[in-house]
């Protein structure tokens, strides 16, 4: 147990050194930090407390944690020290109210079709269980209404930047970011992945955080919102605790709650050291090329469909099929190539950070990234969402036909 603290003493002090780089809780460094004192020591409780105890952590795991940690910082620091001094003005994005009430159209309409297909592939028009199973196992394709997904975070994102930038705030905006929370909410519940609902909420506190404060009362409200729609979804899709729906006991919420943080705090942790611990195989960017691949199979130009980013599952002791953002890196290309790929990470994170307020573009990349980096403690989400990013970066662009900009 010693290395845990060992472990959580030097990421605290990583996490001051970077919280001294810049005070603001989402600098990425300083955040990613936090968050990983925090699951480590959440692993640790479990170990020592709780009757569902996650596969402890090797010495081996936890120095390359904190090595990854250490790179993504010296990423970080590298971004401030090239960037500090040639910044531009703030500036204000604003948007004329009929392209921001056309978005707001097309997300009407969008979930309306997700409606249509949710039936049209479970018979239902609210069948998350058997929707998830046929887009996540089976894999079939939603044809192009899978997009509106992307589409309806980053609609979200475009209203509330208009909100914070509009020096004259009315009613009829105020609805109108109400109405487009409410749409992108309801989009991301009925993707039936809780990744959704996070990827949503993050960006939208990214967002927050650049024009106003985050304080600890926000953090606490966030986090219960968060757990809620977590054990909502756990529920309708039957995984809140193995065996709820067949057994006669009586799970209350802080059970579900306790299974809620073992499950998805603990054991992709343990998952990461039993694969780092045993041989494996470099798959040579089966994770990085999936997109490219699934296109040149849909066209027909390779034979080989691409690689499933479904995993097995692995008992750690309770079965998980996640293993942290790091088990995709080093299956690509190794352990050095995962390394390199934080300090880039950490680097690009910085440098959207510190242009936020310079660049529409560099504020929706802090905020959206803020979503994998978020995530690392359980998947992957920078490479094997290749085709996510594609879509913001397309989306960016062609909204910048659209903006405003005027300098603070």
């Amino acid at each position: 147990m010693i290395l845990y603290f060992i472990f959580i003493a030097l990421t605290t002090v990583i996490a001051y050194i970077n919280n001294s780089v810049s005070k603001k809780l989402f600098y990425p460094a300083t955040y990613v930090s936090f968050l990983w004192v925090l699951f480590v020591t959440i692993h640790l409780l479990y170990l020592l407390f709780s009757d569902r105890k996650p596969f402890p952590l090797s010495f081996i795991v936890l120095s390359y944690f904190f090595l990854a940690l250490l790179l993504f910082s010296l990423g970080g620091l590298i971004a401030k020290g090239l960037h500090k001094n040639n910044l531009k003005a703030d500036v204000k994005t604003v948007f004329s109210t009929t392209f921001l009430n056309v978005i707001l159209i097309v997300n009407i309409f969008s979930l309306i079709f997700y409606f249509i297909k949710i039936k049209e592939l479970t018979g239902y028009y609210f069948n998350l269980l058997l929707f998830r199973y046929y887009t996540s196992v089976e894999g079939i394709d939603i044809g192009f209404i899978k997009y509106s997904l992307t589409f309806s975070i980053f609609s979200l994102l475009l209203v509330l930047i208009d909100f914070y930038n509009k020096e004259r705030k009315t009613y009829f905006t105020s609805f109108r970011l109400f109405l487009i929370f409410l749409l992108s909410f309801t989009i991301s519940f009925l993707s039936a992945s809780k990744g959704a609902f996070l990827f949503l909420l993050i960006s939208t506190l990214g967002v927050y955080s650049v024009y106003r404060r985050i304080n600890i009362k926000l953090v606490l409200k966030t986090v219960g919102i968060t757990l809620a729609v977590f054990l909502i979804m756990g529920n309708l899709l039957k995984k809140s605790i193995p065996n709820e729906h067949t057994s006669k006991i009586e799970y209350t919420v802080f059970d579900k709650v306790e299974y809620l943080l073992y499950s998805y705090a603990t054991l992709p942790l343990s998952a990461f050291d039993k694969f780092l611990n045993e041989p494996y195989k470099i798959t040579y960017g089966d994770i990085a090329f999936r997109f490219p691949k699934a296109v040149f199979y849909k066209i027909g130009l390779t034979d080989t469909p691409p690689k499933d980013l479904v995993e097995k599952y692995v008992k750690v002791p309770d079965l998980v099929n996640v293993y942290t953002a790091y088990y995709k890196l080093i299956k690509d290309f190794g352990i050095i190539y995962s390394l390199t790929a934080m300090f880039l990470f950490g680097y690009l994170h910085t440098y959207f950070f510190i242009h936020s307020k310079k660049s529409f573009g560099s504020l929706i990349g802090f905020s959206m990234l803020l979503f994998p980096l978020t995530m690392t403690f359980f998947e992957e989400n920078y490479t094997s969402l290749l085709s996510t990013w594609i879509q913001v970066i397309l989306f960016v662009y062609a909204t910048k036909f659209f903006m405003k900009y005027k300098y603070d």
